[in-house]
């Protein structure tokens, strides 16, 4: 779906700006017709002199990182908040917390989109051009310049309303999810659509509609490259699924009974702290759906959920949140208030988080060394099941409702679901009251499929997608991001 649009830029007010006032730089261009930032004619780029090691360029550089540092600060306010909603607040708290985050996430854009952050980018360009290209100063200046030219062509008012849009959602999907009532979550995600297909506007033209979303999660990638992507991924492993189903399951009995919740998340919480996860600067917590979420670099939490009637489901949410916490707590700290402080990439955050839990959570190795202490946790339903037993039962494939409960071979499968489901929303070419039924049928014929009702806690499509993650969470539609990690639903 190509998208060439009659608009040129905008202001951050919304306002249409004519690239002919601004020197006649096509509003393709990007940079054109940005307040505060000025391009400068060619053969003439960084003629403000500022260059390597100069006084001028320290300081301004300095004066760069204090604006920075402000806008993190009261990004991490609003994680904060975030965090609590899916944690400790009381659901009466919903309708201020909504209106406090849509105030924090404005005030975050203002100073994202001040001008005199764009001049600031104007006098470095020189000395950023002077420098190493992949040097921290180098990498500062363009990834906050980038930043910068995206956040420009948001209006404030968007930002408001994606934000307000994005607590009372979160808020709806924790009342509907108990009684997996998609009729109450349907309104919601009809305004999500409408919300992206705006937000996508400011970004015209682009050759689809996805494009932009899918950039600012991973950037460089399309909808074009994650559709080959999964194309080649889906011919070679829905035949490696259809065999393995042909064969006797796993028996994971093992697995279910009464396992204390308590023991549960101490063991998993045990497991983490061996991986390295640094309790000194993170916690664990309950929520309804897992996610992790980064509010400095001392501070880096997780959370989960427990099923006292089944024992791995606590763990390897755990194990894939600390995984995720694991490379926020590895970023350099004199990174730490900057747009370089945080993972690069929702890809490349979702290969950690998947390395802990699956291919080394999953290991015989590892569970030689953890899994007597596993079965001293819970003697009365472990104690006598076998090593063997036990690694061959958390490793089933089988058809499974959930993507967070899926096995590592089924999973991908929901992945691509998800993307097939969420293009088709966004493209207008499925409605959302169509897509309950669009699931039953999809996945009764998908290998590894069993339908399942889309309020599930994985199961709802959000339509901010992006490469080998689907799910990315409401809040991912404001320009001014909370930068939590997988701050909503992941």
């Amino acid at each position: 779906m190509t998208r060439r649009s009659k608009r040129s830029s905008r202001s951050p007010d919304g306002a249409e700006r004519n690239p002919e006032s601004e020197g006649g730089i096509p509003a393709s261009v990007e940079g054109a017709a940005r307040p505060g930032l000025r391009i400068a004619p060619s053969g003439r780029r960084g003629s403000t002199k500022a260059r390597k090691g100069s006084p001028s360029a320290e300081a301004t550089l300095g004066e760069l990182r204090g604006r920075l540092l402000e806008i993190s600060d009261l990004s991490a306010s609003a994680a904060v908040l975030a965090w609590d909603q899916a944690t400790y607040m009381p659901v009466g708290g919903a309708e201020a917390r909504g209106r406090q985050c849509s105030l924090i996430s404005r005030l975050v854009h203002e100073r994202m989109t001040d001008p005199g952050l764009g001049r600031l980018l104007d006098r470095l360009m020189a000395y950023g051009e002077s420098l190493p290209h992949d040097s921290d100063e180098a990498r500062l200046i363009s990834v906050t310049r980038r930043d910068f030219e995206r956040a420009v062509k948001v209006p404030a008012t968007f930002v408001e309303r994606a934000s307000a849009l994005g607590s009372s959602s979160y808020d709806a999907w924790r009342r509907a999810r108990p009684n997996n009532d998609f009729a109450a979550m349907r309104p919601y995600l009809e305004k999500i659509l409408d919300l992206r297909r705006d937000y996508v506007e400011f970004f015209a033209p682009y050759q689809h509609v996805l494009d932009p979303l899918i950039d600012e999660m991973d950037e460089g990638m399309t909808c074009a490259s994650v559709q080959s992507l999964f194309g080649e991924l889906r011919r070679e492993l829905s035949p490696i699924v259809r065999s393995i189903g042909d064969q006797a399951p796993a028996d994971d009995s093992c697995l279910h009974g009464a396992f204390a919740e308590g023991p549960q998340l101490e063991f998993g919480l045990g497991v983490a702290r061996a991986f390295g996860y640094d309790l000194e600067r993170g916690r664990l917590d309950r929520t309804p759906h897992p996610f992790c979420t980064k509010f400095s670099a001392g501070d880096v939490r997780i959370t989960t959920r427990v099923y006292p009637g089944e024992v791995t489901q606590a763990l390897f949410s755990t194990l894939h949140e600390a995984g995720h916490a694991l490379y926020e707590q590895g970023v350099a700290p004199e990174l730490a208030g900057t747009p370089l402080g945080w993972g690069a990439s929702a890809g490349v955050h979702e290969s950690q988080s998947r390395l802990w839990e699956n291919v080394v959570g999953r290991s015989l190795g590892f569970w030689r060394h953890f899994y007597p202490k596993l079965r001293a946790a819970f003697p009365d339903r472990l104690g006598k099941v076998p090593l063997k037993t036990f690694h061959r039962a958390i490793n089933k494939v089988e058809r499974s409702p959930i993507r967070t409960d899926a096995d590592e071979v089924t999973y991908n499968l929901h992945i691509m679901l998800r993307f097939d489901l969420e293009l088709e929303l966004i493209e207008g070419r499925l409605a959302a009251k169509d897509l309950p039924e669009a699931w039953r049928r999809r996945t009764c014929r998908r290998p590894g499929g069993h339908a399942a009702n889309p309020t599930s806690a994985s199961a709802l499509p959000t339509t901010a997608t992006a490469a080998c993650r689907t799910c990315i969470g409401i809040r991912a539609a404001s320009a001014a991001r909370s930068r939590a990690i997988r701050s909503a639903m992941c």
